[in-house]
Order: C-alpha cells, then sequence, then structure tokens
C-alpha cells in the first residue's frame, strides 16, 4: 500500500508497477475480468493529472453507458478512498479533481470519434481500447500534446489480434510497454 497525502491507495504491486512508469509514452494494462484495471486506471488518471500542467486527463470508454457504469462510478470511489476533493459534472461528463492545484478529466465515448477531435490533453486513458475502434484510438491518443506528462494508459481484455492490436502492440518497433495480469491478481 502506498501512503499519500490525504489518504492510502490501495494498489497491488502490480497496479503500482504501472501507475509508476513515468518513462513510457504508451503503457498497456491488459487483463481477464476483475484484475483491477479500472482502479489502475483511476490511480494512474490522478497521477497523470497532477503532472500534467493543468491540461486536462483524457478518458475515453467505448459507450457513454460504459462512461457512467464503469469509469465515473470507480473514480468517485477511488477519490473517496484516497480523500482528494473532487466535483463531478454530470452534463458535461467531467470531473473537477483538486484542492488548491486542480486538474480536469474530460470522459468522453469513442462510438463517436468526432467528439474527441479538437480536444487538447495532456495525458489519457483508454479503456476497453481494443473495442474503440482504431479511428477513435488514433483520435484519441492524437489529443496527448501538451504539458510535462504526455502519457497514455490503454486498459483492457485480451481481445485478440484486430485492427487496434496491430496499430499499437503489433508493430515490431513499438514503444508501448505491456502488463498483463489475471484476475488471480487481484
Amino acid at each position: 500500500m502506498k501512503e499519500i497525502k490525504r489518504g492510502k491507495a490501495e494498489l497491488l504491486p502490480h497496479q503500482l508497477e504501472v501507475v509508476s512508469d513515468r518513462e513510457t509514452r504508451i503503457r498497456v494494462l491488459q487483463g481477464g475480468y476483475r484484475s483491477g484495471k479500472t482502479w489502475t486506471a483511476c490511480a494512474s488518471v490522478v497521477d497523470m493529472g497532477f503532472r500534467s500542467n493543468g491540461y486536462p486527463v483524457l478518458v475515453v470508454e467505448p459507450t457513454y453507458k460504459m462512461v457512467k457504469d464503469v469509469f465515473v462510478a470507480t473514480m468517485e470511489k477511488f477519490l473517496r478512498t484516497v480523500k482528494i476533493p473532487y466535483r463531478y459534472h454530470k452534463t458535461d461528463h467531467e470531473f473537477l479533481i483538486g484542492k488548491t492545484k486542480k486538474f480536469k478529466v474530460l470522459c468522453r465515448s469513442a462510438d463517436q470519434p468526432r467528439s474527441l477531435e479538437g480536444i487538447t490533453a495532456g495525458a489519457a486513458v483508454i479503456d476497453e481500447w481494443e473495442l474503440c475502434g482504431a479511428t477513435a484510438l488514433t483520435v484519441a491518443m492524437a489529443r496527448v500534446s501538451m504539458g510535462d506528462c504526455q502519457q497514455i494508459l490503454l486498459t483492457g481484455t485480451p481481445e485478440g489480434f484486430g485492427e487496434c492490436y496491430e496499430l499499437i502492440l503489433g508493430k515490431h518497433d513499438s514503444k508501448a510497454r505491456l502488463w498483463t495480469v489475471s484476475s488471480r491478481n487481484n
């Protein structure tokens, strides 16, 4: 368990390793159901948000239902656990996190890739990345262009070797770092 200023971030060793990697631009965490991927994503959002010099963190889910049911619910639980103040603006699907040093989290859906255009972000988390489609994945990743952090975390279950896999992990010269965990690791 890693001690933080206001609370305790209950992270397992593999989760802490993913969050602590501040060098790799594209981090990929794949694992079975209940392996702690979303909790890791929430911890990463907070870490990257405070390092992104005021630029927002973009969070992308395949659908808006997943934004609400998966990410928002887990993020609120995570923030309450670590006692970080936040506000969630339901209409805009945005978090404002922090007290004195604040950052925004823009929650978006990949089912309309055009809605991702025009965003300037300091970091991104793309959940169930292989289900998002190559166009949405490319557009979302291109939004990460400002600030000191500029990291991307892709999380999801191993879906096979589709177009998104080929785009990120299928390249021989891929600079992405991959962690694979099972449900038993949580």
